[in-house]
């Protein structure tokens, strides 16, 4: 997948600065991590298990990421959600 300048540019004056992606840790999620990145995004990512967040936050800054936040939390359980907006509270997401 990839995201055409025209779409770059109206997603970030769209919806800001900031994306949150769950589940960045494979699959879909982490293509679309890489995918905001490139265009410039900041990134919440969240996942279970911090090595591998901290192994991609290292990648997503090289393709273009200029600040990412981690978030670590199972959203099956109480306060996972909760994680992820304390996360975004002062993000333009």
């Amino acid at each position: 997948m990839k995201l055409s300048s025209a779409e770059k540019k109206r997603l970030y004056n769209h919806y800001g600065e900031w994306a949150i992606i769950t589940g960045a840790s494979s699959g879909i999620g982490l293509e679309l991590a890489k995918q905001l990145a490139i265009a410039g995004f900041n990134l919440i990512i969240h996942g279970r298990d911090i090595a591998r967040l901290k192994a991609i936050e290292k990648d997503l800054k090289v393709l273009g990421a200029k600040e990412v936040k981690l978030v670590v939390a199972d959203l099956a359980e109480p306060g996972g959600f909760e994680a992820i907006i304390q996360a975004a509270q002062h993000a333009r997401v």
